[in-house]
């Protein structure tokens, strides 16, 4: 005797029963060997959502013919998806439709890996144990990859990948055991691949490298300061008393309030990432910022470099270096980081997350090769960038030596290999602690206070003689690269 048929509105009662139990076993067993308070919290967190997550069926199948594909009918699991199709949807929807399903937790997985990254830690995985029969329709999914090659064969999606990732396999792996091994499901699979990997990769590149270590620097801070003050629960979002504390806290460090509000925006880039209340832009946070300002205002005392006291840093140099080749090599450094507008960091090597920065020298051009009057100067990578080249040019300037004569003279002595503009005479970039101690030899030898001048004094000297020939304000901006009118703390009108 056959036996009696389900209807299709009814849901199979022990499957619901074993999904409820298998989910709140994975809640109830899942542990982090950790007392980090910060990881802790994030993985609560997950938790949480983990267990608000509902199950999702496949979209379209009626309750038997779901059943049939989690128990991994392979021959009705072939009908159903090549063959039938929600009305009014096409075959294709449905299945990107179940694409989109499958990856949405593993999303959620890379976003949580790079929270953890800022925050310092390692913070444990979680996924949600599979039945027998899920196993086994994951199992004979991969088995069908592995058997006609595609992982060999994936398209190019023009995304780099330092490392394989774990994340990718295992969604591609989920997403390969709904579809049938035809061309359609190869398509689809590498497209799950390449969907996972450039979501990655765009989460990645929404930081740069120089802005992801001080969000780092933001929260071991935190950690500091939970540590000094016993604070050992701390869950996401952070109380807004608890915050409010460690804003006075780095205000007594002291610290000042440029620092606190920079570190801030690493606690909230956290919270708004993991998609909680951001607790920094609560009214008695902005308040305490207010108040840090007006206890502890902040002026800018480093002074502009102009054109005499360059001048004077340039003949400085014939008695403050120890060779030749140094002479030449800081005397085209200091008049290019005027001309230039240059930066520290575009010039000389400072820390490894502005490595990228440094300007090579097949980013300059002169305009002839035996009398040149004028450089262009592309900047590929710096501070605030869009991903998009920048360009400049400079010619003699108004200083008594050539900025582009300077220029051509030390590359005469460096040679034309290929390289960082400004190196030593071993072929290393030049070290921004010598560029500072020469910075600073040639002050002293001047009569001047080394600790008012500083390397940045060449960008803002440049911005305050551009302001004094009457340059406007669109020019100033675009010789210098900034996107806003942050230039204008730059100009320092002296009467010299």
């Amino acid at each position: 005797m056959p036996p009696k048929k389900r209807k299709n509105s009814d849901v199979p009662p022990t499957m619901t029963k074993k999904r409820a139990k298998t989910t709140a076993s994975h809640t109830a067993t899942t542990s982090v060997n950790t007392n980090d308070p910060a990881i802790l919290a994030i993985t609560e967190n997950t938790r949480n959502r983990a267990a608000r997550r509902p199950v999702l069926d496949t979209p379209g199948l009626s309750g038997n013919q779901s059943q049939a594909v989690n128990e991994g009918d392979s021959r009705l699991t072939s009908q159903i998806i090549g063959n039938q199709s929600q009305p009014g949807v096409d075959v294709h929807t449905q299945m990107t439709r179940q694409i989109v399903d499958n990856i949405s937790s593993t999303l959620e997985s890379l976003v949580e890996r790079k929270i953890s990254e800022i925050l310092g830690k390692n913070m444990p995985q979680t996924s949600t144990p599979t039945t027998d029969q899920e196993q086994h329709l994951n199992d004979r999914g991969i088995q069908s990859i592995q058997h006609e090659g595609h992982w060999n064969n994936l398209p190019n999606y023009n995304i780099v990948q330092t490392e394989h990732s774990t994340f990718t396999d295992s969604t591609v792996q989920s997403v390969s055991a709904l579809l049938q091994p035809t061309s359609y499901s190869h398509s689809s699979t590498s497209q799950a691949r390449g969907i996972v990997q450039g979501f990655e990769h765009l989460l990645n590149a929404s930081l740069a490298p120089s802005t992801m270590e001080t969000y780092k620097r933001g929260w071991r801070l935190f950690h500091e300061f939970c540590q000094v003050f016993s604070i050992s629960t701390i869950s996401l979002p952070l109380s807004v008393t608890t915050l409010a504390l460690f804003v006075a806290f780095l205000h007594q460090k002291p610290m000042s309030v440029k620092s606190i509000t920079t570190y801030l925006s690493g606690i909230s880039y956290a919270h708004k990432l993991q998609n909680v209340t951001d607790p920094t832009c609560h009214f008695l946070i902005s308040s305490l910022i207010k108040g840090a300002q007006r206890l502890s205002p902040s002026y800018d005392l480093r002074l502009p470099i102009t054109i005499d006291l360059l001048d004077k840093l340039i003949f400085a140099l014939k008695h403050t270096c120890e060779t030749h080749y140094h002479e030449k090599l800081f005397a085209a450094m200091f008049l290019f980081a005027f001309h230039a507008f240059a930066r520290c960091s575009e010039i000389a090597s400072c820390k490894p997350s502005t490595k990228s920065f440094i300007l090579q020298l097949v980013d300059i051009q002169f305009d002839s090769i035996t009398a040149p009057s004028s450089v262009s100067v592309t900047y590929h990578r710096f501070k605030h960038n869009n991903g998009k080249p920048h360009t400049i040019n400079f010619s003699h300037g108004h200083t008594k030596q050539s900025a582009v004569h300077a220029l051509k003279d030390y590359i005469s002595v460096r040679g034309q290999y290929p390289g960082p503009i400004f190196t030593l005479t071993s072929g290393l970039p030049v070290p921004r602690r010598i560029f500072d101690k020469q910075l600073s030899s040639c002050l002293r030898f001047c009569g001047l206070d080394s600790k008012r001048y500083k390397s940045h004094s060449f960008r803002i000297g440049k911005a305050t003689d551009c302001a004094q020939r009457g340059y406007s304000d669109a020019k100033i901006r675009h010789l210098g690269r900034w996107h806003s009118n942050a230039f204008q703390k730059y100009i320092r009108i002296t009467d010299n």
